[in-house]
């Protein structure tokens, strides 16, 4: 809680301070005790930074709902919903036999289905792929 605290704080200030106190040691005429509060404002400085940078990566501040956001995420529903009925049609439209896949077994892949991550791939007319030819 107390790091929520001091990443609430303005740097800028503390910014401004620390570069009057550095104009009037540039001088030398700063004081011990000028010394120390320069210092921590610098060490202040440091944590209000550290601070604003981890609670700025947990928050992503507030969420504005209009109409004209719920509109563009009812057209981006429409725009997948379309998309998706595309591709389904052009699966349709281009039956793929299972039995010419490469990754096809009668028992354990009757749909030819390929791996996670491997493309659809068919056998050659010439059968080079590997499949058993039973008389």
């Amino acid at each position: 809680m107390q790091l929520q605290s001091v990443s609430r704080r303005n740097p800028a200030r503390i910014e401004s301070q620390i570069a009057n106190l550095k104009q009037i040691d540039a001088q030398g005429r700063l004081s011990d005790a000028d010394r120390a509060v320069l210092s921590s404002l610098e060490k202040e400085l440091r944590l209000v930074k550290k601070a604003k940078a981890q609670f700025a990566s947990q928050q992503s501040g507030p969420v504005i709902v209009s109409d004209r956001t719920k509109m563009d995420e009812a057209e981006k529903a429409k725009l997948k919903e379309k998309e998706e009925k595309r591709t389904f049609k052009e699966i349709l439209k281009n039956k793929r036999d299972p039995k010419k896949s490469v990754y096809y077994d009668e028992v354990w892949n009757p749909y030819g289905v390929p791996p996670p991550g491997l493309p659809w791939k068919e056998r050659d007319e010439d059968d080079s792929e590997g499949r058993k030819q039973i008389p």
